[in-house]
């Protein structure tokens, strides 16, 4: 699934990508309230925002990719289970959230 600039709301509800491809160019996943859910595949951030306001964002066994986009953890619940979670040349704020690794990798890569 790709995602260009346009806006995907997730309020309450769950997103689901298991064994696939997850892509936000420069566009804005929302996550309020709801359950996004990467299984074994990829979840790419290039550019875009993904904003998980109150809700569950969870990496388990794959890979979660913010590349030059933003990341915003507002009271809600980043897990990474298993995976890699790459923050390259973004943002990733975490305002009254909760940033859990128990996986394999969690990278922070900034420039300066």
């Amino acid at each position: 699934m790709r995602i260009y600039p346009i806006n995907i709301l997730n309020s309450g509800d769950r997103l689901l990508n298991s064994g696939g491809r997850l892509l936000n160019s420069g566009g804005r996943l929302l996550n309020s309230g709801g359950r996004l859910l990467n299984s074994g595949g990829r979840l790419l951030n290039s550019g875009g925002r993904l904003l998980n306001s109150g809700g569950r964002l969870l990496n388990s066994g794959g890979r979660l990719l913010n590349s030059g986009g933003r990341l915003l953890n507002s009271g809600g619940r980043l897990l990474n289970s298993g995976g890699r979670l790459l923050n390259s040349g973004g943002r990733l704020l975490n305002s009254g959230g909760r940033l859990l690794n128990s996986g394999d990798r969690l990278l922070n890569l900034s420039s300066g």
